[in-house]
């Protein structure tokens, strides 16, 4: 626990170590401007329509993208989108993994 002083002599106590640990780690957890695209550029990006994009934003999809919501744009962070994409396909062949060992009687 560290002390300080304002102007007026008031001592505040504080865990400033805490602070700075917190914000350190928010910042090393925030968006990279460099990775955030928009959904055409995604759509290019995974060569899939634009309306692919759009309809794995939307509430009712199974398998939502995750995506960023700035009123009416959306936008996207490259590296949690790949990082989605390799979660999926690791769930996806898993699934039909089980799905061929349960029609081939095993």
């Amino acid at each position: 626990m560290v002390a300080a002083s304002n102007r007026k002599g008031i001592h505040m106590a504080g865990n400033f170590e805490h602070t700075k640990r917190t914000e350190q780690s928010a910042a090393s957890t925030l968006v990279q401007a460099e990775d955030i695209i928009t959904p055409e550029e995604l759509a290019a990006r995974l060569k899939v329509p634009d309306s692919w994009v759009y309809e794995k934003t939307r509430g009712r999809c199974r398998n939502l993208i995750p995506c960023l919501r700035l009123g009416r744009y959306v936008r996207f962070d490259w590296t949690a989108v790949a990082t989605w994409l390799s979660y999926t396909a690791l769930i996806f062949s898993g699934l039909s993994m089980n799905q061929t060992r349960s029609s081939s009687g095993q």
